[in-house]
């Protein structure tokens, strides 16, 4: 579940620019405080499993359960599956994640990409 918090979670850039300027002895205090909050609220690799595109178990499953839709959403560009898996993991209570498991599926019945604001007709 996500944290919540009014802090974001950290992507593999920044992450890696993060990495690069402790390395270099550059990083102030404060930088590294942020960045041992971040680690202990879960928000420092939090994106890692939506960067490599590794759909969780509960989506997988309702994916599963509907051929059409998990036919579709095996099909969507990697930057889209990204956009709906960051959504699905952004979700602050069990309620919100599974109903926008639902509305994932839902929608991938109809080709349609989940959490996109705008929909190009083919």
């Amino acid at each position: 579940m996500a944290t919540c918090k009014a802090s974001s979670n950290w992507s593999r850039e920044n992450r890696a620019r993060a990495e690069k300027m402790i390395k270099e002895k550059k990083m102030t205090p404060t930088g590294l405080k942020i960045i041992k909050k971040a680690k202990e609220e879960g928000r420092w690799e939090a994106l890692e499993k939506v960067q490599n595109s590794e759909i969780p178990e509960d989506l997988k499953k309702a994916l599963l359960n509907n051929k059409t839709a998990h036919a579709y959403f095996t099909s969507f560009p990697p930057s889209s599956k990204r956009i709906i898996l960051e959504w699905i993991l952004s979700a602050c209570t069990v309620e919100t994640r599974h109903k926008r498991i639902i509305e994932t599926v839902d929608k991938a019945i109809q080709n349609i990409k989940a959490n996109h604001f705008r929909q190009l007709k083919k």
